[in-house]
């Protein structure tokens, strides 16, 4: 059979290059030397390095759609394919996927939290515990509804709210944390004196906590405080403490549901047998979403 010597040639064997007239011997060394370089040249390309950029974006193998070559085992490792998920609660809470730019946007918007205010002023009428717990205590001229006071997601009253026992006040689900703020103005003795109780009620229904503090210059300054407490999940009546010693046995408290989000009684200040001539709530309600 006819062979074409050149294609040997361009091999460079060390021997040179095989030809037609070479003897056997010839032959077998001039073919070792062609494999030797060969194995030379497996080698280098085995230990070599790519130049930089000597590989493109179309040379690599095709990966699946929403995924990513990578590596998130924390560790030296092969690259694989790595998942991008697009979801907007990241509900999957992955520790190994990547979140599209538009899921994470939606995520941290649904953690922004708006704020909403109601205000309402009540009358001296006052049960002797310090709630107030009837219609008859607020002020007629605004009435709960026309304050606000109502489930924070709807625009009208919810039906648990009945207008002959004016409490419960429901909240939202989405409702974070409800802060009340009061004011109670007292009758003095000194008619150039004006007596105040300023108290802040916070109650923190994302980390089922509540807690706050009053503080009243009611002849003579006074401190009550509820120290940082769990929620219970029923209705519970919470008592705020003395903090200064003081002869007009201060009785601020709350009534709170927590499974519910519920304010079960609005608190109302007493000393001693004193109660305020009125006092006006603020409710700041902190909302998710």
């Amino acid at each position: 059979m006819a062979m074409d010597s050149t294609n040997f040639d361009t091999f460079d064997s060390p021997a040179g290059g095989v030809e037609l007239s070479d003897n056997l011997n010839d032959w077998r060394k001039k073919t070792n030397g062609i494999i030797q370089k060969i194995t030379a040249l497996q080698a280098e390309v085995d230990s070599g390095d790519i130049d930089d950029n000597a590989v493109v974006l179309g040379k690599l193998e095709q990966i699946a759609n929403l995924k990513v070559l990578g590596n998130t085992s924390g560790s030296p490792a092969n690259v694989s394919e790595v998942s991008i998920l697009d979801q907007d609660t990241l509900s999957s809470n992955s520790a190994t996927a990547l979140a599209t730019q538009q899921s994470i946007k939606a995520y941290v918007d649904s953690l922004k939290f708006s704020k909403t205010y109601r205000l309402i002023s009540a009358t001296a009428v006052a049960e002797t515990e310090g709630f107030v717990t009837s219609s008859s205590s607020l002020s007629t001229d605004t009435g709960l509804s026309a304050a606000g006071i109502f489930d924070s997601s709807s625009a009208t009253a919810p039906a648990s709210l009945s207008w002959d026992d004016i409490l419960p006040i429901v909240f939202a689900s989405n409702v974070e944390k409800t802060i009340i703020r009061a004011r109670y103005n007292w009758d003095s003795s000194n008619a150039d004196q004006e007596e105040m109780t300023h108290t802040t009620i916070v109650i923190d229904w994302g980390n089922n906590k509540i807690y706050g503090s009053a503080i009243t210059n009611f002849q003579g300054e006074v401190s009550i405080y509820l120290p940082q407490t769990t929620i219970s999940s029923s209705a519970t009546d919470y008592s705020f403490s003395t903090y200064l010693a003081t002869s007009f046995a201060p009785a601020l408290r709350i009534g709170i549901t927590g499974s519910s989000k519920t304010i079960t009684k609005f608190p109302f200040l007493r000393l001693s047998s004193n109660t305020p001539d009125e006092a006006q709530y603020e409710i700041e309600n902190h909302i998710r979403g």
